[in-house]
Formats: C-alpha cells, structure tokens, sequence
C-alpha cells in the first residue's frame, strides 16, 4: 500500500475518475483526530465490502494521521483520507 500525503496524485487512468474508490473526512480538534477509531472501522468494512486492498492496522493507521497532523501543524479543521484503486484501462472488459 503507498501512502501519499501531497500533492494527491491522479491520472486520468485513475479508477476514482469512475467512482472507484472510497474517503474518509476527519476531523481534527486541538491537534487530534476526532472519532478516528469509527472512521477506521468504516473504511475497513467499506474496502472488504468492494475487495479494495486496505492493509494497515489501527495503530498504524492512527500514527499516520498523528504524524500527518503534527507535520502540517493542523490545530483545527479536517483530512481527507481517499483509498483508491489505482490505475486500469477505460471501457468494458472483454
């Protein structure tokens, strides 16, 4: 699994173009993520339900978004978090 802070990078191959993919919007208050365990478990429940690979673990995903909003200093407001697919052909498969 890569895990891109910025630029979000898309292609116009990207599989989210088609609405293939999935996002979480947290919250942040006084440097914190609000509700990230609930945002966890929904997003791990939503990737299995459309076999969209989502390899990390809660303690890894809460450091990721610890570190993110510790590096950005973001004190309050919000992170978009998107599991994507990736790239693959346009069209019908044949």
């Amino acid at each position: 699994m890569k895990i891109q802070t910025s630029p979000f990078p898309i292609t116009t191959a990207d599989r989210l173009l088609l609405g293939e993919g999935l996002f979480e919007t947290i919250a942040v208050s006084n440097f914190k993520p609000l509700y990230s365990d609930a945002h966890f478990e929904r997003l791990t429940k939503s990737a299995k339900q459309i076999s969209l690979p989502f390899d990390l673990n809660l303690k890894q995903w809460t450091e990721h978004l610890e570190n993110y909003i510790q590096n950005h200093k973001l004190e309050y407001g919000g992170i978009k978090v998107y599991l994507l697919s990736g790239d693959a052909n346009r069209g019908i498969a044949e």
